[in-house]
């Protein structure tokens, strides 16, 4: 998985990172943090800090296929292979703390057959799109100590 940076007017790559050992399968901007992050089938999410770097890598082993952020509740859902992963992340991170990430453990929904492609969040809700061809609708939930989605 390689990620180019490139100037918007001429075209003319500026830099080129090679940290997913699998293809990119994903990506989006956090604005609040001014994070990108991106996902690959290696299992991996890096988030990328302004100056181009990984602020983080955060290895979850599994392919992920697809990601989604509701930036309302700052919620993390990741498509897998028959279902959804949810992590809660951090806007700010303390002094003691190292990883954007609340729990190195997700809350899993397996209510797909297949593998999940297609991720959008709207305030609370988290629409998937799965190649068993489902469209499910989830209400996401986060409160300090429990997290989850309800269909």
């Amino acid at each position: 998985g390689l990620i180019k940076t490139m100037e918007v007017d001429s075209g003319q790559v500026i830099s080129s990172i090679h940290l997913h050992s699998g293809w990119i399968t994903d990506y989006f901007y956090w604005a609040e943090a001014k994070l990108f992050f991106s996902s690959s089938n290696d299992g991996t999410i890096i988030a990328w800090g302004t100056a181009g770097s990984a602020h983080e890598i955060f290895g979850l082993g599994l392919p992920i296929y697809a990601m989604g952020f509701s930036p309302r509740k700052n919620l993390l859902v990741l498509g897998m292979k028959n279902g959804v992963f949810l992590f809660a992340l951090k806007y700010e991170l303390s002094k003691d703390a190292n990883s954007l990430f609340e729990s190195d453990t997700p809350f899993v929904s397996e209510d797909n057959d297949d593998i999940v492609k297609c991720i959008r969040c709207n305030e609370s809700r988290v629409y998937t799109g799965s190649y068993d061809r489902r469209l499910i609708i989830y209400d996401a939930y986060y409160y300090p100590g429990d997290i989850g989605l309800k269909i």
